[in-house]
């Protein structure tokens, strides 16, 4: 069955006509795959000390982590603050190298002072439980703010398309050479 979309290009086409068009379903489906938040949720379980099971197929509290796991709170705060920096508007915005620096240096900051502030709460115990964090929240940062620079998934997105090539042949007219060198 021919769409009318496709009846319309068929009237307007020449020889090896060529027309990439781009559906908008496929780039909601992409853009919806894209989950840059999952990375924040594994994040805040890890701190909490859970691991993945693969047999359970859920987050499993390790006890061997326990005297290093964050509170619940403090692994919620953190990743609350992180998710403004890893989202899907985030993952197509398009940021200048100064813009990414400074946001991280911010947020770096916001963290330190929670975790300072609320240090019993968050269930800090050690410096190198703070310098981990630290490093967690610059790392993923200044990844995701990066990540968008040159607008590659912006560009990937509309990259997407779905062809529809038609190609119209005219018969070729066999002379007495062309059929000599078919042979």
């Amino acid at each position: 069955m021919i769409t009318e979309q496709q009846e319309e290009m068929m009237e307007s086409v020449d020889n090896n006509y060529y027309k990439p068009t781009i559906m908008g379903s496929e780039k909601s489906d992409l853009y919806d795959k894209i989950r840059p938040e999952d990375v924040i949720e594994s994040m805040k379980y890890l701190l909490m000390g859970y691991e993945w099971s693969k047999q359970r197929g859920e987050w499993v509290f390790n006890p061997v982590y326990k005297n290093v796991a964050l509170s619940k709170l403090g692994a919620w705060q953190l990743a609350t603050m992180l998710l403004s920096v890893s989202n899907k508007t985030t993952s197509i915005s398009s940021l200048k190298d100064a813009d990414i620096r400074i946001r991280t240096k911010y947020l770096v900051k916001t963290g330190e002072k929670m975790c300072l502030r609320n240090w019993r709460e968050y269930g800090i115990r050690s410096a190198e439980q703070y310098f981990f964090i630290k490093e967690i929240i610059v790392s993923i940062c200044f990844i995701m703010l990066k990540q968008p620079e040159g607008a590659g998934v912006r560009k990937f997105i509309q990259g997407v398309s779905s062809e529809n090539r038609i190609i119209q042949e005219q018969p070729k007219k066999e002379g007495m050479l062309s059929g000599i060198f078919r042979r």
